[in-house]
């Protein structure tokens, strides 16, 4: 088949199998010109896999799972492009026996790149030849066509597979570079906005837990978000609105308590102005990116307010592609864009959190387990619920795994979000651009007996809030108030003289040192000053000292009752105050039960302990 040029904007082989990759290169080139980086992604291109049964999906092979279109024996694709200068070309992928028992994955991908109109010779002698063996997982390889720099590309790509195996693709693009529109010059600070083209970038980390981070005192080597702390402000006792990602993301998206989109099965409260809808009000293009996890589709309501909202499986490096094109084709108007990923999440197919070259084999030879990551047909975030739910039980020292492993892919995800900044820093988007880098929540790894994020401790609610602004204002601040994920929408909305009435959350510029911080749904919190009060619904209320006793291991209620009581009148001046939700939300229209959940959605929900899953 003939793909032709994509209209988007924007590593597994079995044991003792080989794979050879070649790659042909013929073609001239033309003089560089000062240009940004665009990325063709062809595996987003439909007219790619439009003939197939399956379009791309997750897809698993080894101990990864990624988004890949799942190709077999005697595949042929052909596909054409023109390139603009310093064109490169990725590809990469795993391939896979249905039964591992008849023997190891083996196979050829020949792949050539040569200008279109050739008649460049398949069967001729390769010019490079790529060895992988199954131990190598899941593979990528990049390669230079300058030679073919302003030229039509033609790619020809072909599979020979044994019996029952399958390869599944995960990279083909290219990333060259292209003419872009105007930079917009950054303004002077001024006295009430900071500059006349408001241009944001709000990325949201799911399960981002603050002490996984340098610039919170993390050994985790972070450089790239570290750098963009040093860049702006860091606000460093920041709490989450709720413990679980759809609500958490009603606040940050409006400004208002969580419990405007608490309802497992309800979209967000209509009689809310969301953030992106203030911004459309006011001229800017608005867009949305997010991990499909089922909680921000639109059919939740997320996407009010924005000219464009997809809801996608892809892993962050196509994500921050499609993000850097996005940007580059609006760096010449005002915009707000939403990205949401899942790079930090607990997974559901082996291990229960991932990264690149982080198997069952690297896991035996660092803590001894033997094909870790399922026991009893539970595997991954199913285990982890189990283990909670007190069905498993849990290994000696697999608290110190399972942060290994989140740590690795902390420590890949600011990998990639680096490698955004650098591009957005290359198309001269940088300087003008606000970028607020938050979480929806932590996680935890035992140290209250609990795992994943079910209750309200510090570990969980407690989320890195870091805000580059533009010009450079603010570098290197460091701020210790409590802040709440409830103040994001307002600061954005202030930064630059917009309208905010209604919302609940304070501009952070602004915030008083002693206003406390609300959180949580199902389990209402107040933190104020240094005590942290929380309210379970059976009644029982506890206090900690969050100062001298930062894991929340003493309870002081009964000890200090004078301060529960204050902060539980607090909260309940605070319910009274600000009623849209639980007691609001029953006077909305229902919906049928499971009526926004597919049986998919159901069985990934209790999974993480959803939907009764505790």
């Amino acid at each position: 088949m003939t793909a032709p040029r994509s209209s988007l904007r924007g590593p597994c082989i079995g044991l003792g199998g080989a794979l050879i990759l070649i790659l042909g290169l013929v073609g001239g080139c033309r003089s560089p010109q000062p240009e940004r980086t665009y990325f063709e992604d062809l595996l987003l291109d439909e007219t790619l896999w439009s003939h197939r049964e399956q379009p791309p999906a997750t897809s698993r092979c080894g101990d990864e799972t990624h988004f890949a279109l799942e190709l077999f024996d005697g595949d042929d694709i052909t596909f054409e492009i023109p390139l603009g200068s310093s064109p490169q070309l990725t590809v990469g992928g795993c391939i896979e026996r249905a039964d591992h028992r008849i023997g190891p994955a083996q196979g050829t991908l020949r792949l050539w790149a040569e200008e279109a109109g050739d008649r460049g010779n398949p069967d001729s002698e390769p010019r490079d030849v790529l060895r992988i063996a199954r131990g190598q997982r899941w593979f990528s390889k990049t390669y230079d066509l300058k030679e073919l720099a302003g030229k039509s590309l033609r790619v020809h790509l072909r599979l020979d597979l044994g019996e029952k195996q399958s390869f599944y693709l995960r990279d083909l693009h290219i990333a060259h570079s292209q003419p872009g529109p105007p930079t917009v010059p950054a303004s002077r600070p001024e006295a009430e906005t900071i500059s006349r083209v408001p241009q944001i970038l709000l990325i949201s980390i799911d399960t981002l837990r603050s002490d996984a981070l340098g610039i919170y005192g993390s050994s985790n080597a972070t450089p790239n978000l570290d750098a963009l702390a040093a860049e702006g402000q860091t606000f460093l006792n920041h709490y989450a609105a709720a413990t679980w990602t759809k609500p958490s993301h009603a606040s940050l998206l409006t400004g208002h308590p969580p419990t405007v989109g608490s309802g497992l099965d309800s979209p967000l409260d209509p009689r809310v102005t969301t953030l992106a809808e203030r911004f459309q009000r006011q001229g800017l293009a608005t867009a949305g990116l997010v991990h499909d996890c089922v909680w921000l589709n639109p059919k939740f309501g997320f996407d009010r307010g924005f000219d464009e909202y997809r809801s996608v499986r892809w892993q962050l490096p196509k994500l921050v592609r499609q993000v850097s094109n996005w940007i580059g084709d609006h760096r010449d108007r005002p915009f707000f864009f939403f990205s949401h990923n899942f790079e930090v999440h607990s997974d559901f197919h082996r291990l229960p959190y991932e990264s690149p070259d982080m198997d069952i084999v690297t896991v035996k030879k660092l803590f001894g387990y033997v094909r870790y990551g399922c026991r009893n047909a539970r595997c991954g975030s199913r285990r982890l619920t189990a283990i909670n739910n007190g069905a498993e039980e849990l290994l000696p020292g697999e608290e110190e795994t399972l942060r290994y492993l989140y740590d690795r892919g902390v420590e890949f995800m600011d990998q990639q979000l680096g490698l955004l900044f650098d591009e957005l820093r290359a198309q001269g988007s940088w300087d003008n651009l606000m970028v607020v880098v938050t979480s929806d929540h932590g996680e935890s790894f035992g140290e209250h007996g609990e795992f994943l994020h079910k209750s309200p401790w510090e570990e969980i609610l407690r989320v890195p809030l870091i805000i580059k602004w533009p010009g450079g204002r603010f570098a290197g601040d460091r701020r210790s108030q409590a802040t709440s994920a409830l103040d994001v929408a307002p600061t954005l909305l202030e930064a630059y003289g917009f309208e905010r009435s209604g919302i609940v959350g304070t501009p952070l510029l602004s915030r008083r040192q002693d206003l406390p911080v609300f959180a949580g749904t199902v389990w209402p919190v107040v933190i104020r000053d240094h005590l942290k009060a929380v309210f379970q619904n059976d009644g029982e209320y506890r206090l900690y000292d969050l100062e001298a006793d930062p894991q929340e291991l003493r309870d002081l209620s009964s000890e200090r009752p004078d301060a529960l009581g204050s902060l539980e009148h607090l909260a309940r001046q605070y319910r009274k105050a600000y009623p849209l939700s639980r007691a609001e939300a029953r006077k909305l229209p229902k919906q049928p039960p499971g009526g926004n959940l597919t049986q998919e959605d159901r069985q990934r929900l209790k999974s993480l302990g959803y939907l009764g899953g505790t």
